[in-house]
């Protein structure tokens, strides 16, 4: 007797994995290994390939299936990957592997997994990995570039874990061996098996977990040697999702030099500090009457005249005529008592040169508090004004690279009014220097954000919001054309004698979500997709009568019993309204819900 039902069973298990099989999404194909006369594997054949074999791999199905891959795929081989050799041992071994690869034939890299069905034979199941390994290899080349950076830095750096004050990376100035995994920073800074605690010299990591904030103080490291060394340690949270500090940023700078001097003037101070000879600027002291009662050594260094020629005198041929207006103003305010510093004006030296001088003035009084003494210290600003000449050109450099540079680069002032605005910004929103400066910022974003910005740009000026600059985060902006874009923004802000200065760096991150957006839906898809595979898809027989199903051993089940078992689903059993009347037509069980109709 035919048992029809195993053989219609049979038909619908093999259609069930051949729709699985042509529709899987990885590359299937099934080989058999050719071997020479040492029964050495030194070919394969193609015997059966999926759909998705043939789109990873360009290779058509009908022109491959019985042929050699030597024939298929010439030069194969000779790839340094061995594919023959390879496939040929889990044929003759049965023993399966896995690995990614890059086939220098078809130009892609695979993730491979290999296993053999039956003697002489193996199958393939692989994957296009190409795009991950070129985003792993510009990663990696990112990383490399970036420890380059790290490592030509003078100054040690390091970032360390907030949790246990282990080093997580360290450039070659701050540690030239490799790095372990239970190196820590005071270790390599301290010399110490504890993170430093002390009142002199808190623990910056400490303080940054506290305050949540950047810190910058002095400490005294170890050098490799290990003498010890003034530094200014600069450090910067980073925080994780829950914003906890999860990181430290930290830089040291070496200021051992600067210490010792700082240390050797303040001897110096407090040794002479009664005595005017110890004040590095000129000084002179007038009497009531004006005349010269004492000059300083630094006031004959810079000026030329010692106090042996000036005393008893008056000194008024260093004032330059043009600068006698302001030097009467800065006279009258100390013989009325009052104080005043940093007046700039300019004086002649003993030579006849002019230099230009920061002024202070200051009295003294006698026993009952009069006018006894005036005191002038005249500052010699020559280097300053030489500074201030070269911020000038510095700014006029900024100004040309802000003007190159490719991200768009806009500064406003504390009224939310434009000052800057480089050409990229030009290009992104479409509106030309002389339409914007001085106009107000809100125009670039839709209406909808406006009031929002007014309000964020109250609180950045009020020092509210302090805590987004340095930051990178995403708004959208609106071009002169009317269309929306979305933007990714960096700001600073720094205080100026005008006011509050913000500037923001903006990047149009158009095509950058556009990748985001197919990266994303490429992700549905391939859950849907997966989803679909583990859901109850394939013909069920149910017996038209009792409602039972058979499973695929032939086994007849309850629905809820079949049902539970393949999706884990749970049932909880009652009676409709129809067959209550029907079978229990003396019970009024749904009288409730018929009065509630």
């Amino acid at each position: 007797m035919i048992d029809r039902s195993t053989d219609r069973k049979k038909l619908e298990n093999d259609e069930m994995y051949r729709l699985l099989f042509k529709n899987m999404m990885n590359g299937f194909a099934l080989h058999k290994i050719v071997l020479n006369e040492k029964s050495e594997p030194i070919d394969y054949v193609f015997l059966e390939a999926n759909d998705a074999f043939e789109k990873l791999t360009g290779l058509k199905i009908e022109n491959i299936l019985g042929k050699k891959v030597t024939e298929v795929l010439p030069g194969i081989e000779k790839d340094s990957a061995n594919w023959i050799e390879r496939y040929g041992k889990v044929a003759l071994t049965g023993k399966e592997i896995r690995f990614e690869q890059h086939s220098q034939t078809l130009g892609k890299w695979f993730s491979v997994m290999v296993f053999s069905p039956q003697k002489e034979q193996f199958a393939t199941i692989f994957e296009d990995i190409t795009i991950r390994k070129q985003a792993e290899q510009i990663i990696q080349q990112k990383n490399e570039f970036l420890n380059l950076i790290l490592n030509s830095l003078k100054h040690p750096f390091y970032v360390i874990n907030a949790s246990d004050y282990t080093l997580e990376i360290a450039n070659l100035a701050a540690c030239s061996d490799q790095l372990s995994q239970e190196l820590t920073c005071h270790a390599i800074s301290h010399r110490s098996n504890t993170p430093c605690n002390s009142v002199e010299h808190p623990c910056p990591i400490d303080l940054i977990k506290k305050t949540k904030k950047p810190v910058i103080l002095e400490h005294i490291h170890h050098d490799k040697d290990g003498n010890p060394r003034y530094v200014e340690v600069h450090a910067h949270p980073v925080f994780d999702g829950e914003g906890n500090v999860s990181q430290v940023i930290e830089y040291t700078i070496d200021v051992t030099e600067r210490k010792r001097a700082e240390m050797a003037l303040l001897a110096a101070e407090k040794k002479y500090r009664i005595v005017l000879n110890a004040n590095p600027d000129p000084v002179v002291v007038y009497d009531k009457e004006g005349n010269v009662q004492y000059l300083n050594p630094a006031f004959t260094s810079v000026f030329g005249w010692s106090l042996e020629e000036r005393t008893g005198k008056k000194i008024d041929d260093f004032v330059p005529e043009e600068n006698w207006e302001e030097t009467r103003v800065m006279i009258d305010k100390v013989s009325a008592g009052e104080k005043f510093s940093a007046i700039r004006s300019y004086r002649f030296k003993k030579d006849g040169s002019k230099i230009p001088v920061s002024i202070s003035g200051s009295y003294y009084t006698d026993q009952e508090g009069n006018l006894s003494a005036t005191i002038f210290n005249l500052r010699d600003i020559s280097k300053h004004k030489q500074t201030e000449e070269a911020l000038r050109e510095s700014q006029s450099r900024y100004h040309s690279l802000a003007q190159t540079a490719s991200d768009a680069i806009i500064s406003i002032n504390s009224s939310g009014n434009i000052v800057f605005w480089n050409n990229a910004a030009e290009t992104i929103f479409g509106y030309t220097p002389e339409e914007v400066i001085g106009g107000h910022l809100a125009f670039i974003m839709p209406d909808r954000f406006r009031k929002l910005h007014q309000e964020g740009l109250r609180r950045l000026i009020s020092g509210g919001d302090s805590h987004i600059i340095g930051k990178t985060v995403e708004v959208v902006g609106l071009r002169k054309d009317g269309h929306e874009i979305p933007i990714e923004i960096s700001m600073a802000a720094m205080q100026t004698k005008e006011g509050m200065l913000i500037t923001g760096i903006l990047r149009d991150v158009t095509e950058r979500k556009k990748t985001e957006e197919e990266r994303e839906k490429m992700v549905v898809q391939l859950q849907n997709s997966l989803a679909k595979i583990k859901t109850l898809g394939e013909l069920l027989p149910i017996c038209s009568y009792c409602k039972k199903i058979r499973d695929d051993k032939g086994y007849w089940s309850q629905i809820e019993s079949y049902i539970h078992k393949h999706s884990g689903a749970e049932f909880s059993h009652g009676i409709c309204p129809e067959c209550a009347k029907k079978y229990y037509p003396d019970m009024d069980l749904y009288s409730d819900e018929q009065t509630k109709e």
